[in-house]
């Protein structure tokens, strides 16, 4: 099996046989579809039996499990998976008809390789027209010059801080190597940042291909989504943020300003986790921003 196209659903079933068709259409054919269920309430378990029940041609994997997150159905996906490259596909996206056979031609590119985790391409709202998205600053990054080349070979913090390129992107990994930097579990919190996958691959060296094809489709992103909700989201999950930025400021790698603001947001999601200043204070991962960062995030209040 070349390819593990991988839903996390959580009561999405209004949307999700838009993404099954867009499977059924695709020009490259060798790879499975595994769906996580997330505890959804509505009618995504009969729509994915009927499915089921119908389709005898394409691998489908259909798994519900109890409400933890979209992280922790990342990693029961991961425990499934049988493709050479793992694809994360939200339920209410879409990918243009030969999304996987460009995909396909970039990981062959870089396949026997091992420095490379994988491949990522653009997102877009159409096949022809990519997501403009704005970075750090409110910087847009439509016109940068490295958009106009086939592809840019870099790591996760190169491609952003060096290159100057933000906004989401599709990101195809080899399933071996997601096996190995599983997501961790917070008792009581239910989101963990994908940003903890492909910065710990960063801060290991793993290059990806970044070419610039749109082989994703997101229309908009939804009221009740993540990404809309992402700042309350942060707030129920504070140990995962505090961990994650706490990584963050001890990848010397990063730009001090990032490393800044992660000081910043560890203070401030520690804080909310109920962390002591003391504790907060012994953990840090670099001491001596500890003291401005902690300044900054009272003053934030």
């Amino acid at each position: 099996m070349y390819f593990t196209v991988f839903t996390p659903t959580y009561n999405r079933g209004d949307v999700l046989k838009r993404l099954y068709k867009s499977l059924k259409k695709q020009t490259f054919q060798d790879f499975e579809w595994i769906v996580v269920d997330d505890g959804s309430t509505d009618d995504t378990s009969k729509l994915m039996e009927s499915i089921l029940q119908e389709d005898k041609n394409l691998k489908i994997v259909y798994e519900k499990k109890e409400n933890g997150g979209k992280h922790t159905a990342i990693n029961r996906g991961a425990e499934l998976a049988h493709g050479e490259f793992f694809f994360i596909v939200d339920s209410d996206d879409y990918l243009p008809d030969n999304s996987l056979e460009i995909i396909h031609r970039y990981t062959e590119q870089i396949k026997p390789d091992l420095h490379y985790a994988g491949v990522a391409g653009l997102r877009g709202n159409s096949e022809k027209n990519a997501w403009n998205h704005f970075g750090i600053g409110g910087k847009e990054t439509t016109n940068n010059e490295y958009l106009k080349k086939e592809y840019l070979d870099a790591t996760s913090f190169e491609y952003r801080y060096k290159y100057k390129i933000y906004g989401d992107r599709a990101e195809v990994v080899r399933t071996e190597i997601l096996k190995k930097h599983p997501f961790p579990v917070y008792k009581g919190e239910k989101f963990v940042t994908e940003g903890v996958l492909w910065s710990a691959l960063a801060h290991e060296n793993y290059l990806f291909r970044w070419f610039n094809q749109v082989v994703y489709i997101t229309e908009e992103y939804r009221t009740d989504g993540l990404t809309k909700n992402i700042k309350d989201v942060h707030k129920k999950s504070p140990r995962g943020m505090r961990d994650y930025d706490n990584f963050l400021i001890g990848c010397s790698e990063l730009p001090w300003l990032e490393r800044l603001r992660a000081g910043v947001n560890y203070f401030t999601s520690g804080s909310q986790a109920n962390d002591s200043n003391m504790v907060l204070f012994k953990n840090i991962a670099c001491k001596w921003i500890a003291i401005p960062c902690f300044i900054m995030s009272r003053m934030q209040r």
